[in-house]
């Protein structure tokens, strides 16, 4: 430590020497004006400032007149209080907008061309899926030229097979009349319900079911509406088991069916259903119709046994 203090204090006073033998160079030395740092070397220096080179001289010219631009360069170039030049932006490059840059045309262009390369491709080449799914075109056979021959028509074996069906449809209704024929239920009537084993009549006892009407003669009917079911196996038709298995009486006089009923709808359609056909094992609301001698004389209504072909001992009476 001691050391260092006199290696200090013998530079201080070595330096004092010196400046008492060279007083002038000291003050010249300081008179000097700073050369301060440029950001451009080459730029040129204000003219109100001495040159760099030893003369008492100013060179003889004129600054150029500098455009704004300029102007504000060299006000950013000059010296700020502390003597230092502020550091000078980079000048920036104008901005191209995107589609003048050549690299975006470039890739434009390499992205359509692939596009076009892969369209030929997949044209030129389609897929195991959509050539299965081709239509493919049945095989065309040969068609034969031959004219098949026509079979005439033999009347004589239609004249023999509508025979055969009328005796077949005569077999049935024999089997329902013959005495050969096992009977569970011939015929038997009760409580406003006809019942044999090949059908049922239940009446409709009701005001509007069993009523006198005028038909369109202006004359008295009486009007009997009823349900009829088929127990057999084929088609039955109510008005002709009615006309053939019951009969209406008045003073002993059987009374005939009338088919011209008066202006009521109601009587109308259900006379007609009665003519229409009932599947077997169904059934139908149908009515029946029959001309009177005079209304005052009771009614009455029989009903036959199927086998016997008798009427039954039980009868249905109407009071007019």
């Amino acid at each position: 430590m001691p050391e260092r203090n006199k290696r200090r204090q013998f530079q201080t006073n070595k330096q004092n020497n010196l400046n008492q033998q060279n007083p002038q160079a000291n003050l010249n030395q300081s008179e000097q004006p700073l050369v301060q740092p440029h950001a451009n070397s080459n730029s040129q220096q204000p003219h109100d400032q001495k040159p760099p080179y030893p003369t008492n001289q100013y060179p003889d010219y004129q600054v150029p007149p500098l455009n704004p631009k300029t102007e504000t360069m060299e006000s950013s170039n000059q010296p700020d209080n502390r003597g230092l030049i502020p550091p000078q932006n980079p000048p920036q490059k104008s901005k191209r907008p995107w589609y003048k840059q050549p690299l975006v045309w470039i890739i434009v262009g390499l992205v359509v061309l692939v596009i076009i390369v892969l369209g030929v491709f997949l044209l030129l080449h389609p897929s195991k899926d959509n050539a299965s799914k081709a239509p493919t075109h049945p095989k065309t056979e040969k068609v034969s030229t031959k004219v098949p021959k026509l079979k005439k028509k033999d009347p004589a074996k239609k004249a023999n097979s509508d025979l055969k069906k009328d005796e077949n449809e005569r077999q049935v209704k024999s089997e329902t009349t013959s005495g050969d024929r096992q009977w569970k239920n011939p015929g038997s009537y009760d409580n406003m319900k006809y019942d044999t084993d090949d059908f049922t009549i239940e009446l409709n006892n009701s005001s509007d079911g069993v009523k006198l009407i005028s038909d369109a003669d202006n004359k008295p009917a009486l009007y009997v509406e009823y349900t009829f079911t088929n127990h057999t196996k084929q088609d039955l038709k109510p008005a002709d088991i009615v006309n053939q298995d019951l009969q209406l009486k008045q003073d002993n006089q059987v009374l005939n069916a009338n088919t011209n009923p008066g202006d009521d709808n109601n009587v109308k359609a259900k006379l007609d259903a009665a003519q229409q056909s009932v599947a077997a094992g169904q059934q139908a609301q149908v009515a029946m119709l029959y001309s009177v001698n005079n209304t005052k004389d009771q009614i009455s209504m029989f009903f036959m046994n199927l086998k016997t072909k008798q009427p039954i001992a039980t009868t249905q009476p109407f009071k007019l």
